[in-house]
């Protein structure tokens, strides 16, 4: 069973025109497995959008955030990039295969549920800020509902982020066995409702 990192990598992106193919074949035959290479990262996994944009989304769970500026991580950025100009030298260069992509990284605040660490076929995402006065208030708030919502037989788990790079600074992301667990509004901004592409 997958486990609970200490961090998360999210990238969300929309396919460049023409690209959806592309980016599909890149992100199953190469980069997933490339990452998972990676010392310090669990596992990663895609989602797609059935609300709102960006269309796809990929979550990369890692021991902490110090991964993602550890030597493994900056030495797979160097091999994409001299593989980039090699092919640029040959006349055939990589197609930008994405675009509107937001990229952050997170620490873990908090992990529950009866399956915290199992993946779901559904997710439910919620970024969001607050004012920093506002903070303790809104601790207060998700330590009063997280378990309630955990209760619910068809949420796997719960997880509860800060982002250490990007923004907004906080995300929560349920794990749901099916898309049937969230009713009512899904138009709040920074909500989003993903399909699993396992």
């Amino acid at each position: 069973m997958p486990s609970v990192g200490g961090g998360l990598l999210a990238v969300l992106a929309d396919e460049a025109p023409d690209q959806l193919a592309e980016m599909e074949r890149w992100y199953e035959d190469d980069h997933l497995y490339e990452r998972s290479a990676i010392e310090g990262f669990l596992y990663s996994r895609r989602y797609i959008s059935l609300t709102g944009q960006p269309r796809s989304l990929t979550l990369y769970e890692i021991h902490g955030p110090e991964v993602l500026h550890g030597e493994g991580y900056a030495k797979a950025w160097e091999r994409e990039n001299a593989i980039a100009a090699r092919r640029k030298e040959a006349g055939n260069p990589i197609p930008q295969r994405m675009t509107n992509v937001v990229r952050n990284e997170y620490a873990l605040l908090s992990a529950t549920g009866t399956h915290v660490g199992e993946v779901g076929a559904f997710i439910w995402m919620v970024r969001e800020d607050v004012a920093e006065a506002d903070e303790a208030a809104l601790e207060a708030w998700y330590a009063a509902h997280l378990p309630l919502v955990a209760a619910i037989g068809t949420v796997r788990g719960v997880r509860r982020y800060r982002a250490t790079v990007g923004t907004p600074r906080f995300l929560t992301v349920y794990d749901l066995a099916t898309a049937a667990t969230i009713e009512g509004d899904r138009s709040e901004e920074h909500t989003s409702e993903l399909q699993s592409l396992a």
